[in-house]
C-alpha cells in the first residue's frame, strides 16, 4: 500500500459561549503548554527522515522504512519529546558505531533540521493505525449509512458527486463528523433511525473503505504546520473549555482532553466519540445556551495540535536537582561540577544560549562522535540519561552561573 504519513489529529469538544467566557479565560491565564511542534514544520521534517537525512535507512516509521532499529512511530517505546531525546542519547555509542562500522557518514544536522524531524515524529504519534478497507463496506451497511447517502456506482468507482468523495483526510473526516452532526441527528429522527454508534475499529474501517474508494488518503500538507498556540486559544474562543477539562480546569458536562487522552484515541477514533456522543452531548450543551460552534479544517488542525501538544511538550524543571544530575550521570567529569567548562569538555552555562529538548538533541548528533571518543579516551562510561532527568538538566544549564545553583 503506498505510504501515508497523515498528520496531527484531534478535534475534540463541544461549544459554548456566556457561561464559558470565565471558564475560558481563567484556562488560558494557567495553561501555556510548549511544544516542539511551535518551531518545527512536520513536513520538511518527513522530508529530512526519508530523503536528505537517511534516518529511514535505520529507522521505521509506523513499519514503513527500515527495521535495524527501533521504529519511532505510534507503536514505539517513545511517548513525549523527554523519553525520545532521552533514549536518542542513551542509543547514540550504539549508533555511532554501527555507522562507523558500515562507513557511513553522519549527516550534518542543524538545529532547525532536528526541530523538523521532531515535529514528524510528533505528528506520526498523532496518526491513527490504519482501517480495513473491505470491513468498511461492511460497516456502510450495517450502520445503514446508505439510507441517508446512497452510492451510485460509475464504472470501477463510486460516483464522484457523492459527498463523500471530498472527504479524503483524518481532518476533513473529523470536521465533516463535528459539523454535520445536527444535520444528521434531525434526518435520523425523520426518518424514525437510531443514532449509529460505532466501536472499535469501525470508524478507522469506514474511513478506510471511503479513501480506497476515492483514491486513497490525502497527505493534510495545506494544514501544516499546525500551531498549538491557536489551538489553545480556539479551545477557549469555541468554548471547548464550558464542557471539557484539561488538567482540572473546564467544565464536566464532556470527558477530560488532558495528558495522553487524544493520543489514545488518535483523530479517527475521536472523531468516532464525538460522533457516538453528539446527541446527548448537544443537548446537554442546549440547556446552557451554548451555542454550536462551526470548525473549519484549519480549526481542527491547531486543535489537534494543541491537544497532542499536552502530552509532548517541553519539561519542567529545576536548576539545583539539575546540578545533582549533571553530576551523578558523569557530565560534570568533563564538563565541571558547574558546567563551567575543563580541559576535557566545553562550557555549557553562562554562554547566553538557550537549551531545551531540541536543543540537546541537535548537540548529541552534532558532538556525539567527539564525546564518545573522549569518553573511551577517559575509559569512562557513556553518561545514560532517564526521562525525568530532562528538564531538571535544561533548567540547570540554563540558570545563570552567578547563581547559588553552581
Amino acid at each position: 500500500m503506498t505510504r501515508v504519513r497523515r498528520y496531527a489529529a484531534v478535534a475534540a469538544a463541544l461549544a459554548g459561549a456566556g457561561l464559558a467566557a470565565m471558564i475560558a479565560w481563567n484556562y488560558t491565564v494557567h495553561h501555556r503548554p510548549q511544544s516542539v511542534f511551535l518551531a518545527g514544520n512536520p513536513q520538511r521534517g518527513s522530508d529530512l527522515f526519508f530523503g536528505e537525512k537517511r534516518c529511514s535507512r535505520c529507522h521505521g516509521i509506523n513499519g514503513d522504512g527500515g527495521q535495524s532499529a527501533p521504529d519511532l512511530g505510534q507503536g514505539g517505546p517513545q511517548t513525549s519529546l523527554s523519553q525520545l531525546v532521552a533514549a536518542m542519547w542513551n542509543h547514540a555509542p550504539h549508533m555511532l558505531e554501527k555507522l562507523q562500522s558500515e562507513h557511513v557518514p553522519l549527516p550534518e544536522m542543524s538545529d532547525a533540521d532536528m526541530a523538523d524531524i521532531l515535529a514528524f515524529l510528533y505528528t506520526e504519534r498523532a496518526s491513527d493505525e490504519q482501517g480495513d478497507a473491505d470491513a468498511g463496506a461492511q460497516v456502510f451497511e450495517a450502520k445503514k449509512c446508505s439510507r441517508c447517502h446512497p452510492v451510485k456506482r460509475s464504472g470501477d468507482g463510486l460516483d464522484p458527486q457523492t459527498p463523500f468523495a471530498a472527504i479524503n483526510t483524518p481532518i476533513l473526516w473529523a470536521e465533516t463528523s463535528w459539523n454535520h452532526s445536527r444535520w444528521m441527528e434531525m434526518a435520523t429522527r425523520e426518518a424514525n433511525m437510531e443514532w449509529p454508534r460505532f466501536k472499535g475499529r469501525e470508524m478507522a474501517d469506514l474511513f478506510a473503505w471511503m479513501c480506497q474508494r476515492f483514491g486513497k488518503s490525502a497527505r493534510e500538507n495545506p494544514l501544516l504546520p499546525a500551531s498549538p498556540e491557536r489551538g489553545e486559544q480556539l479551545f477557549a474562543e469555541k468554548s471547548c473549555v464550558a464542557c471539557h477539562s484539561i488538567s482540572g480546569r473546564g467544565g464536566t458536562l464532556g470527558p477530560p482532553l488532558g495528558q495522553g487522552r487524544a493520543s489514545q484515541l488518535g483523530l479517527i477514533g475521536l472523531a468516532g466519540a464525538m460522533f457516538n456522543h453528539s446527541p446527548e452531548l448537544w443537548r446537554k450543551s442546549g440547556k446552557l445556551g451554548i451555542e454550536r460552534p462551526g470548525l473549519t479544517s484549519k480549526d481542527v488542525a491547531d486543535l489537534a495540535a494543541f491537544l497532542y501538544s499536552l502530552g509532548y511538550f517541553e519539561p519542567a524543571g529545576s536548576a539545583s536537582p539539575g546540578k545533582e544530575r549533571f553530576a551523578q550521570r558523569g557530565c560534570s567529569g568533563c564538563h565541571g561540577a558547574g558546567a563551567e567548562g575543563t580541559s576535557h569538555g566545553p562550557r555549557l552555562r553562562g554562554l547566553g544560549e538557550n537549551f531545551n529538548t531540541v536543543r540537546l538533541a541537535a548537540i548529541l548528533w552534532k558532538h556525539g562522535g567527539g564525546m564518545l571518543q573522549r569518553t573511551k579516551e577517559l575509559q569512562v562510561r557513556w553518561p545514560t540519561i532517564d526521562e525525568s532527568d530532562i528538564g531538571d538538566l535544561i533548567a540547570f544549564l540554563n540558570s545563570p552561573p552567578s547563581s547559588s545553583t553552581p
